[in-house]
């Protein structure tokens, strides 16, 4: 299914998991692309972006990983910029990480709907040493963003 917007079999609107994607963006894509060093010696199937506006950092991660073995990954995050010591992340997922999943897909923890104003939560992460570890789910995404404040 492509559409981001759908009617459901009652005729009310659902939002597709592209629609869940183009949010995720939306909220880790504020500023300009950030140089990113990424080590997988797992060689899982990931993809990391990084945007920052001066005050923020945003790390966007894509866990790819499905089918019958998909692998979580344990990323661990050491910002370039040492002031930036506070962290949070928005988990974007699917039920049972069921990649080809329509229903149940939620964002920091919420669905998106038509009825209801959407109330996804970022979750503090503890900084020590001057990093800090998230677990990114297979077939999922997840968004660290860190901050000064």
């Amino acid at each position: 299914m492509n559409d981001v917007i759908t009617l459901d079999s009652h005729r009310a609107l659902v939002i597709n998991p592209k629609g869940y994607g183009i949010k995720a963006f939306e909220l880790g894509a504020r500023g300009s692309v950030e140089p990113l060093t990424m080590r997988n010696p797992d060689e899982l199937n990931l993809t990391a972006y990084a945007v920052g506006n001066g005050s923020e950092v945003n790390v966007t991660i894509i866990n790819k990983e499905n089918g019958a073995r998909p692998r979580d990954a344990e990323v661990t995050f050491v910002p370039r910029d040492r002031s930036l010591n506070k962290a949070a992340a928005i988990y974007l997922s699917a039920p049972n990480g069921d990649a080809a999943a329509i229903r149940g897909v939620t964002l920091g923890g919420d669905a998106i709907t038509n009825s209801a104003p959407w109330h996804g939560q970022w979750t503090s992460l503890d900084m020590t040493n001057d990093r800090c570890t998230v677990t990114v789910r297979a077939a999922s995404a997840t968004i660290v963003k860190f901050s000064s404040q």
